[in-house]
């Protein structure tokens, strides 16, 4: 292996420690790519054009995603403005009279809004409407936050049926 092999090693375990210790991720990636840009080519001006072609080349992968995830944000936030929001869920609160009753409700609610929405600003939207009334059935908070997380974050953004925003990604990334 050379010595920028070893320099990207680093760096991922870097990476991975930061991520651990809940801190940002985006100090290690500049500095270890530079520093592999610039073990690779020998000189500065290459290293910092090596470090914006990696950004450039991620914002071409994930540019689209990232304005679908604002335009969603955004969508969602003019109806939280609204009253749309608790409009949109209002149906559901009535169902909600047990514990395993109202976990059902979450996982099924939450991944129809995941499915329709992006999961990401959806995940909130539920978590801060429905979740307060599930526990007041009984439900405990982590069971609703797992609810959530299952359906959400695992199920409909791994399904992905109607945006197809991260199987796009993993297809492309895939080759």
């Amino acid at each position: 292996m050379t010595l920028a092999h070893w320099i990207y090693a680093l760096g991922t375990i870097v990476v991975v420690l930061t991520m651990i210790l809940r801190r940002n991720v985006v100090i290690p990636c500049i500095v270890s790519t530079f520093l592999i840009g610039l073990i690779f080519h020998g000189s500065l001006v290459p290293a910092v054009q090596a470090l914006f072609n990696a950004c450039m080349a991620a914002l071409g992968e994930l540019g689209s995603i990232f304005v679908i995830i604002g335009l969603m944000y955004a969508m969602l936030q003019s109806l939280s403005v609204t009253g749309a929001d608790e409009l949109l869920v209002a149906p559901l609160k009535r169902f909600m009279v047990s514990p395993l009753i109202s976990y059902i409700t979450i996982v099924v609610a939450t991944y129809v809004i995941s499915v329709f929405f992006w999961p990401t600003p959806a995940v909130p939207l539920i978590g801060a409407l429905l979740v307060p009334i599930a526990v007041k059935a009984g439900l405990p908070p982590m069971a609703g936050a797992v609810a959530i997380a299952l359906a959400g974050q695992g199920m409909a953004l791994s399904g992905d049926i109607v945006i197809q925003g991260a199987n796009n990604l993993s297809a492309k990334s895939a080759g």
